[in-house]
């Protein structure tokens, strides 16, 4: 009875401590996500080198709508701007995030729902911090997309549990066999164990990857639950929507007990992981919740969606803290218009703010390094924040819906051979054959067509951003060329950065817009200023002044 009596006051021992040790951890979660909210997301965590997890969902859903394409995502280096971004607490969350970043909404009510859901989160501490546990308790992926666990599930052959019944009914045997023999039985029971555990790693080593996935599906089940049961009034319809697929996977819930257990290192779930190798709870488990998930694939992406969803507006939330200065920006419809005050790149940490009023398309000149290619990336990231983020780093920013394209950080193609001037040419024409007639047009091009001759690239440049300034779009280009801010005078707003000296004689620069075209050329004087001979820089000085006077070369 003594011996009832410890094993029972063992039982309520283990129990309280794992009550207690639960309850401590949830608190320091909950610690650690209030302290770091407002704190931005850093490539130390891998996440740059991990970007194919993050990059199925959206190879999926680009293919029906309007997206960033690859040479718009290089130029503006969104993959960069995505790791500071990405403060997801879990992988659907990861991968929804980096597809709504590269995919303008076009749909005013639906930036208007995000905006109310994002404004919730910011103005309710308590709220969002049950939201972030729930969803850090869900977790993120190393170098795996969950996505791509549900789409492994589409038309995947069902395996039987024939193999795991038999090895509980084995037990069971040996069990009763204590009745009859008990030698036999000790036998019979050693020989069922190591059988037990040695198909049991068997077969977790054939199902490895498919049992991962499970496990993922199934924890993002258990989130979703969990987000419905806060019943927060502003996710109402992702509540509703996540009740009636939920509703669909009762057998996958059912099912997964054993998958569903997290191994975090305490005696319940070593105790679990035994129990799981003899008697193969999980195995069975696997295949129970298997079959009902093949069979609700849609269901299962509809949810990786809303969980995706509100994870995403969460980190837009933890984004606005983080920035001093940010805007909710204006969207008027379908008429091609952009204006902004105080406009600044994100990435910059001492940025020169930028105001413009864009009645049309506009030219930026300057000379080398004065801010052109900063600002058109400046301007052509916070559109595209306009129409995804629904948040802008500026005082004001007011546009409407576009179809983001640029040509900006180009380069030569060794690996098919192809030339800077064709790489070029093709990305232009890309352009070109843009349909903005429902939806207009915004363009980013920097020093267009520079791959070639001098005589050859102002008339090409001229016949090129002329094209782009009629219709339905803006276009926003840089160039040295100063020549084209007369010959495209009648189509181009004139804007420019210029430099100056400082008490050293040494270029340097304000970063300031200013209206009208550059009249300042700096290539030389930064060839004097990083200590080039006098012999090269008279010559390069002299050949400019005739070549001005002239307009022929000469030596």
């Amino acid at each position: 009875m003594e011996f009832l009596y410890i094993i029972g006051a063992v039982a309520l021992f283990l129990l309280g401590k794992g009550i207690y040790d639960r309850i401590n951890l949830k608190k320091k979660i909950f610690k650690k996500l209030e302290a770091g909210f407002g704190r931005l997301g850093n490539e130390d965590d891998g996440s740059l080198s991990s970007v194919d997890s993050f990059f199925m969902y959206k190879c999926e859903r680009e293919k029906d709508v309007f997206h960033i394409d690859d040479i718009t995502s290089t130029d503006l280096d969104l993959v960069r701007f995505f790791v500071k971004l990405n403060t997801c607490k879990s992988q659907a969350g990861v991968e929804y995030l980096y597809y709504l970043l590269n995919t303008p909404c076009f749909d005013k009510d639906e930036l208007d729902r995000r905006e109310r859901l994002i404004s919730f989160f910011s103005e309710n501490k308590e709220q969002r911090l049950k939201v972030l546990y729930i969803l850090y308790r869900f977790g993120k992926l190393r170098r795996f997309s969950l996505f791509s666990c549900i789409e492994l599930l589409d038309g995947y052959i069902l395996p039987g549990n024939a193999k795991n019944f038999l090895c509980i009914f084995l037990i069971a045997v040996s069990v009763a066999a204590f009745f009859f023999n008990t030698t036999f039985a000790v036998i019979l029971l050693i020989v069922s164990v190591i059988y037990n555990i040695v198909t049991y790693f068997m077969s977790k080593g054939e199902l490895q990857g498919m049992l991962f996935g499970v496990q993922k599906v199934c924890l993002m089940l258990r989130a979703s639950e969990e987000l419905v049961k806060l019943d927060i009034p502003e996710m109402s319809s992702i509540n509703e929507a996540l009740k009636a697929e939920n509703a669909k996977l009762k057998a996958l819930k059912h099912g997964a007990f054993a998958i569903n257990s997290e191994v975090n290192g305490s005696i319940g779930a070593l105790i679990t992981e035994y129990l799981n190798m003899i008697f193969h709870f999980d195995l069975i488990s696997f295949n129970h919740a298997l079959k009902n998930a093949v069979n609700h694939i849609d269901s299962l992406k509809l949810i990786f969606e809303k969980i995706g969803y509100v994870d995403s507006l969460l980190a837009v939330t933890n984004l606005r803290d983080a920035y001093e200065t940010w805007c909710v920006p204006v969207i008027t419809g379908q008429r091609a218009e952009l204006s902004f005050e105080d406009l600044y790149h994100p990435e910059l940490s001492d940025p020169v703010p930028a105001t413009l009023s864009a009645s049309g398309s506009v030219l930026i000149t300057g000379s080398n390094a004065s801010g052109k290619s900063t600002f058109l990336k400046a301007v052509a990231l916070n559109t595209l924040f306009a129409e995804t983020l629904h948040t802008c780093f500026a005082i004001s920013f007011r546009c409407s819906f576009f179809k983001l394209i640029s040509s900006m950080a180009l380069t030569d193609d060794i690996y098919s051979g192809e030339s800077y001037y064709m790489t070029e040419i093709r990305a232009l024409k890309r352009i070109l054959e843009e349909d903005v007639s429902q939806i207009p047009g915004l363009y980013f091009i920097d020093e267009v067509l520079r791959g070639t001759n001098t005589v050859e690239r102002i008339a090409s440049s001229t016949a090129v951003l002329r094209a782009l300034s009629f219709g339905n779009l803006l276009c926003f280009a840089a160039t040295h060329d100063i020549e084209l801010t007369t010959l495209l005078a009648d189509r181009y707003e004139n804007h420019h950065f210029d430099e100056g000296l400082d008490e050293e004689g040494n270029v340097c620069f304000d970063y300031i817009l200013k209206s009208g075209p550059s009249v300042n050329r700096n290539a030389i004087r930064l060839l004097k200023a990083n200590g080039y001979p006098a012999e090269i820089t008279d010559i390069a000085e002299e050949m400019a002044v005739n070549f001005n006077k002239t307009g022929k070369w000469s030596i």
